[in-house]
């Protein structure tokens, strides 16, 4: 099974070196990582089995062993249409639009309920399908029932927002203008329809940043599928308890539907007490790693990989942390960008007209103050509105009351993944006698935490640092519809600032930039996204307080939850580091 595995290197082959984000002084370490190359057409595999065929750097993904189902109606239908060869899919695409357009001729009972079996999947191929030739024959079908069989209801388009507007919800392939080869995109998008059937909400959002879509997902199907020691069906269902924590009902479903497609025992979602002690007794870490990471010890290591037949080996330890620490932070990109669920639901539109206030009336423009300071060498040291540079003072909000009343649809069937574990987020205390700051001159990505993977799960470490490097560098040199910026500085901001928020401290960083990049309303956004992120509404990513273009506020998502994610990867490695000196001593 393949997905966006790339071939230009064996990932055995890939170097031991990883660049750790806090070198902000490297020059390459800020330079644009954005390069797109040119690749080859969609290769020809076989109609029902298609082979790994590998062409500059990408795989023909194969289909999931049961991801087509005899039982589902739908997806058989459509089956023919996911081949990789343009002339075997234009092919079954005719076959298909003509027997569609027979059973409307017919006009028979039979003939109109197959119509109607699929037709919500006619009107998402219509509009979602990457394959040019499958959208307009689609389109025009459903253009002659409008014209010639108005008796048969037609469903609206799905957004895959709730909190874009309708004039940003264009899918990333149908835009007209692109920052990227738009071959590029299209060829990611066509290899993600082929693989699941459909081009899913996550990957379409993932998509506004093609490079990084590429990189993320040749490290999450490693996770999930391609590598590791764990088997796929336990993957999906920690997946579906990380998601848990965060009441993200998103990853909950899809990754529900993935443990059954590996085969997964049913009973098992009837909640974590049906599943395995041995899965039962990650409950603490994934709390602990989800809202406080910075309170993992030895001790939690010691617990899980103790004596007993329910013990967890370092390698599947590791392999967990990764998951859990994967699905921790991308709950808090759907949450934060308004994802809305993968299938229909009479509360969809519930979210469309949430309050969003309108920007309040300043003297200044926030967006054109950024802008003027990106533009010069000034990091704001001198500038009036900044405090002192010192650690502690970077606004946290700490005692502000920021959480809101939480969606309480689903929550019960969600709370059955959380265990007895109650815990939630608390802000780090800097003062704190429980726990003390995590200082990278100590424990680094770089140094410690990217070795601690290798020697665990050594397949993947290059991958994550590669996911890491991407979003970090990802730069296209335009800030809210203005070109040529260099906007280095004010994502070093972001990542910093979700470091402090994590405890996290960085010593050849001056925190008084973290006050003069972001506001208090972006910080807002941001720390919510990462802390509390099923609090995030409508209103707060509409109104970040500069005046990000869509494309963008996405990308800040982004790098704020992969530097939530490795700091929650540095808290456990290091926890896991201790465990073993630990040990040591004793023996």
């Amino acid at each position: 099974r393949t997905h966006f595995i790339s071939s230009s290197r064996s990932m055995t082959d890939r170097a031991a070196s990883p660049v750790d984000s806090n070198l902000s002084s490297s020059p390459d370490w800020l330079s644009c990582s954005h390069v797109i190359q040119n690749d080859s057409p969609i290769g020809s595999p076989n109609q029902l089995n298609i082979p790994r065929v590998i062409q500059k750097g990408f795989a023909i993904p194969s289909p999931r062993r049961n991801a087509i189902s005899d039982t589902n109606y739908n997806r058989t239908f459509f089956q023919p249409l996911l081949v990789g060869d343009k002339e075997q899919r234009r092919a079954a695409l005719t076959n298909i639009i003509q027997l569609l357009e027979s059973s409307v001729n017919e006009n028979s009972s039979v003939s109109i309920d197959l119509i109607h079996s699929h037709i919500a999947t006619i009107v998402r191929l219509s509009t979602e399908c990457p394959f040019p030739e499958v959208r307009s024959a689609f389109q025009n079908f459903l253009a002659n029932i409008r014209k010639n069989s108005p008796h048969i209801s037609l469903p609206t388009p799905q957004r895959y927002s709730s909190f874009f507007e309708a004039s940003d919800s264009s899918l990333p392939f149908l835009l007209e203008k692109s920052d990227t080869d738009p071959e590029f995109v299209a060829r990611l998008c066509q290899l993600a329809f082929l693989d699941k059937g459909r081009f899913s909400h996550f990957v379409q959002l993932l998509a506004w940043h093609p490079s990084y879509l590429d990189k993320f997902y040749q490290t999450f199907d490693h996770m999930m599928y391609d590598g590791g020691v764990l088997p796929n069906d336990w993957t999906a269902y920690i997946a579906v308890m990380a998601a848990g924590r965060h009441h993200c009902g998103y990853f909950i479903d899809t990754q529900e539907q993935e443990f059954l497609d590996a085969d997964g025992d049913e009973t098992w979602l009837i909640g974590l007490r049906a599943a395995p002690k041995k899965l039962q007794v990650l409950e603490k870490v994934n709390a602990i790693l989800a809202h406080q990471p910075w309170r993992l010890e030895a001790k939690h290591i010691a617990e899980i990989c103790g004596s007993g037949e329910d013990e967890w080996s370092l390698d599947e330890l590791v392999h967990a942390f990764i998951v859990m620490a994967t699905f921790h932070s991308m709950s808090g990109v759907v949450l934060a960008c308004g994802l809305l669920p993968e299938v229909p639901d009479e509360d969809f539109d519930r979210n469309e007209n949430s309050n969003s206030s309108s920007e309040e009336e300043v003297n200044t423009d926030p967006t054109q103050q950024l802008l003027e300071a990106l533009a010069t060498s000034d990091d704001g040291e001198t500038a009036k509105q900044v405090q002192s540079n010192v650690f502690e003072t970077v606004d946290t909000f700490e005692n502000r009351t920021l959480l809101r009343k939480r969606n309480s649809k689903s929550k019960k069937s969600h709370a059955k993944y959380r265990g007895d574990c109650i815990m939630g987020h608390e802000d780090f205390m800097i003062s704190s006698q429980e726990y003390s700051v995590l200082h990278i001159s100590d424990y680094s990505w770089k140094d410690q935490g990217y070795a601690m993977i290798h020697e665990y799960f050594p397949t993947i470490a290059p991958l994550v640092d590669s996911e890491f490097r991407n979003i970090y560098n990802l730069t296209y040199y335009t800030f809210s519809n203005n070109v040529e910026v260099d906007t280095a500085r004010f994502r070093m901001a972001v990542w910093h600032y979700v470091h402090r928020v994590q405890g996290i401290f960085h010593d050849d960083y001056s925190y008084d930039k973290v006050n003069f990049w972001l506001n208090i309303r972006l910080k807002s956004y941001i720390k919510s996204l990462v802390c509390y992120p099923q609090s995030v509404k409508k209103s707060d990513f509409q109104n970040m307080g500069i005046g990000l273009t869509p494309q963008e506020k996405v990308h800040l998502t982004l790098l704020a939850a992969e530097a939530r994610k490795q700091a929650a990867l540095l808290y456990g490695l290091r926890a896991i580091a201790n465990y073993l000196t630990s040990s040591s001593s004793m023996n």
